[in-house]
């Protein structure tokens, strides 16, 4: 492994010789590798606001369940145990750079904007807002989506509705776990216990959520700490141009003038002895370099890669019409995007310039290109 790591980081500075070669604290979240897990984990879920007590009922002057607004926003840490390790995607204390979450239980909608400097960006890129990663994930009761700067890819869809959920709803039904200290803050706990696992909420005198846990009982345990909450206020700029119709029909780039197929070079990191490239992402030489290395130097490469052994290289033909990037993990292959068609096409980490060229346009000379393989194409 340290081999691997030390060949990547010769090979990643060479392949990509125009990029600083530079040391960031910031972890940053493999694309590629982990995408999907997170994704999966935050469409199912809903994020917490203001908890005003409420008054006791009996001799004992004990507090009920807590309630909350149907509409809030909050910036909030979020943190995940997995096993026996924990991995934060954004970490205190980060200030303007937290994740911004709110929740609308009226209008069932809710949205999580994370916002993240890469550790890495071409030259002309550094100090402007292209080093920046933009991803939105936006749920409604009938479709689930991220956006990663401006393109935006399909979860889920349910025509019927039942998508969006409150993460809430459990707390008319938790128990109240006393007074405890976190921190050195002296908060009430409230908590609810079902089939092996533990969902609990810690909140202070004013009724302010504070922290939330949800632990599955089965080694994974995730955790959001909140920095502030605003009731009555649910981000509404943030879907602003947000278009379900779009989601669905995605882009596709102009039909070339000319029809012939082409014979087009291409590599992957995979498992060992797994040789099924269709529903998965694939790169150039660039492309795949710089994925496969940051995927080897994040902190917990098993974590998120999947086993990932080997590096294979391909020749694949195909009609040169890009459609929509998919972003595919695991095998099988769980893939996001409503593309299941055309070869799928981007730049790398979503770097640079607007989505109609970074698809449709020229390659990247410094970043390359990552592809993805439908399974219906």
């Amino acid at each position: 492994m340290d081999s691997m790591r030390s060949a990547c980081l010769l090979f990643s500075c060479f392949a990509v010789s125009s990029f600083p070669c530079r040391a960031e604290s910031e972890k940053l979240p493999s694309l590629r590798a982990g995408w999907s897990t997170w994704l999966d984990e935050i469409a199912s879920l809903d994020r917490p606001p203001r908890i005003p007590l409420a008054k006791p009922s009996s001799r004992e002057a004990k507090p009920g369940p807590p309630s909350m607004p149907g509409k809030w926003s909050a910036s909030v840490n979020i943190t995940k145990w997995n096993g026996t390790h924990a991995k934060g995607f954004i970490q205190f204390p980060t200030a303007r750079n937290l994740t911004k979450l709110a929740s609308n239980r009226v209008e069932k909608r809710m949205v999580l904007a994370v916002h993240v400097k890469y550790p890495f960006a071409p030259a002309e890129l550094l100090g402007t807002p292209g080093e920046w990663l933009n991803i939105t994930h936006y749920t409604t009761d009938t479709i689930s989506s991220f956006q990663a700067h401006d393109n935006n890819a399909l979860i889920m869809d349910k025509p019927g509705g039942g998508i969006f959920s409150d993460m809430f709803e459990f707390l008319p039904h938790a128990e109240d776990g006393g007074e405890v200290v976190s921190e050195g803050q002296r908060l009430r706990r409230w908590y609810i216990q079902q089939d092996g696992g533990l969902t609990e909420i810690l909140i202070d005198d004013s009724g302010l959520h504070v922290h939330l846990s949800v632990d599955t009982g089965n080694g994974t345990k995730t955790t959001w700490a909140f920095a502030d909450f605003t009731a009555g206020d649910d981000l509404p700029d943030l879907w602003v141009g947000f278009d379900e119709e779009e989601l669905l029909k995605p882009m596709v780039c102009p039909m070339p003038q000319d029809m012939s197929t082409i014979n087009v070079t291409m590599y992957i990191f995979h498992p060992a002895d797994n040789f099924n490239i269709s529903g998965q992402d694939i790169a150039d030489p660039l492309g795949d370099s710089l994925f496969t290395c940051m995927d080897m130097l994040s902190p917990d490469p098993s974590d998120i890669d999947h086993d990932y052994a080997w590096i294979t290289k391909w020749e694949v033909e195909l009609l040169p019409r890009w459609g929509q990037y998919q972003n595919c993990n695991g095998y099988p292959s769980k893939c996001h995007g409503a593309n299941d068609f055309w070869v799928g096409r981007e730049v790398p980490m979503y770097l640079g310039g607007n989505l109609s060229s970074r698809q449709c346009g020229p390659v990247d000379p410094q970043m390359g290109s990552w592809w993805s393989l439908p399974v219906g194409g």
